[in-house]
């Protein structure tokens, strides 16, 4: 096979994944706001955290926590959504000691396509 037609081949290749990736069937739900934001050093402990989604959740396999630095769950769980508007999970805390906190989250769309991600945030 020759140079070009192996260039061309590839170049091919790639434009059909490139394409695949951002055709709607392929959308993932991503945050797009929280509350506390990531890397916030905040002066008072929040009472709770919220994270806001580009998408509607499937609330029954999407997930909010906050774990201290020890990775021990801090929250008061079970997280809980708006149902007439699904695209944001929120959980509540009890008062918070100073330290790093981690809000880990799992966001399953109604298409049924998942993320995962996590930030941190700092109570002084």
């Amino acid at each position: 096979m020759s140079l070009r037609r192996s260039l061309a081949t590839t170049l091919a290749g790639a434009s059909l994944i490139l394409a695949a990736l951002s055709s709607p069937g392929a959308a993932h739900t991503l945050p797009v706001h929280s509350h506390p934001p990531a890397g916030a050093v905040l002066a008072e402990a929040p009472r709770e955290v919220w994270v806001r989604f580009d998408g509607h959740l499937e609330l029954a396999l999407s997930r909010l926590r906050v774990e201290d630095s020890d990775g021990k769950r801090v929250d008061l769980g079970p997280e809980e959504a708006q149902r007439s508007q699904a695209k944001a999970l929120r959980v509540a805390l009890p008062p918070l000691p100073a330290g790093t906190y981690r809000v880990r989250w799992k966001a399953v769309g109604t298409d049924g396509h998942g993320t995962v991600g996590d930030y941190s945030f700092r109570v002084r």
